[in-house]
């Protein structure tokens, strides 16, 4: 209790010291030529990012390996960031969190997942990893969102993001949609959308997304944490939640294969 006591603290302290200044949109480019540091004002469009700031991973810098880390979130760099989207056509990222530091995103959603509709298959896995590292999402009003979907008619796409190689992931957030039309997804075509999380070694999960039972069972609503509803046409595969070692989850509902999915979803 004391432990799960002092992470839920860490977890308001990131929210309340994030910074309230104006939000920009830092784009990641690996242009430095020197390293692959967060630290470093060379590899961003933009600038270092801030903790107001919406930080974006898209076709610049990528690698094709799995894990393989491309960008080092490294101890010079303050920690902090708005907001984080994975949002590439082709490779892949990895974000490695220094050892013993933290990456705090404050103030936005953690999205997996084109900002478009690509009209193609798209099945492409991020990761951020860091064995004694952490990962903190704390903004109540945030979500974590992992989905590729398109409104074209080809099957198989899904986002992916891999926390295996974290030691800890806490969040404090509304919700998580794993491939559901009922979150944002690329261009909003809210088709065939899938999504899997492959959760970190240790996880305390709190969502403050609450409704009235008799709420829950009208046509339509939502849940706190949701796999696989497409209510348009389904993208023939799954959305997947993998479970880590020690896992804290505290949520007022779950909704698994709603509306068109693909034979299941899983967790």
């Amino acid at each position: 209790m004391k432990q799960t006591s002092r992470i839920l603290l860490t977890l308001l302290t990131a929210l309340s010291v994030a910074t309230t200044t104006q939000a920009a949109t830092i784009s990641w480019t690996a242009a430095s030529g020197t390293d692959t540091n967060w630290s470093t004002a060379g590899n961003w469009n933009g600038g270092v990012p801030t903790g107001a700031d919406d930080v974006k991973f898209f076709d610049n810098g990528t690698n094709g390996t799995p894990g393989l880390a491309n960008n080092f979130a490294d101890g010079a760099f303050a920690g902090y960031i708005g907001s984080l989207q994975f949002g590439q056509t082709n490779g892949l990222h990895t974000i490695a969190i220094a050892p013993g530091t933290s990456l705090n995103i404050t103030n936005g959603n953690l999205v997996v997942g084109t900002p478009g509709d690509v009209a193609a298959i798209r099945n492409l896995t991020n990761a951020i990893s860091g064995l004694t590292s952490t990962l903190n999402l704390s903004n109540t009003t945030g979500s974590l969102i992992i989905q590729q979907g398109t409104a074209t008619a080809v099957n198989g796409s899904r986002g992916n993001l891999d926390l295996s190689g974290l030691g800890n992931f806490n969040a404090g957030i509304s919700r998580i949609g794993l491939g559901t039309t009922s979150l944002p997804n690329p261009n909003n075509a809210n088709q065939r959308e899938a999504g899997s999380l492959f959760l970190a070694r240790t996880n305390l999960i709190v969502l403050s997304y609450t409704d009235a039972l008799a709420n829950y069972q009208l046509a339509g609503r939502t849940n706190a944490i949701e796999l696989s509803r497409n209510p348009g046409n389904n993208g023939a595969i799954m959305s997947l939640l993998f479970l880590g070692q020690t896992n804290a989850i505290y949520v007022d509902s779950m909704g698994f294969g709603r509306d068109k999915a693909a034979e299941d979803a899983e967790a």
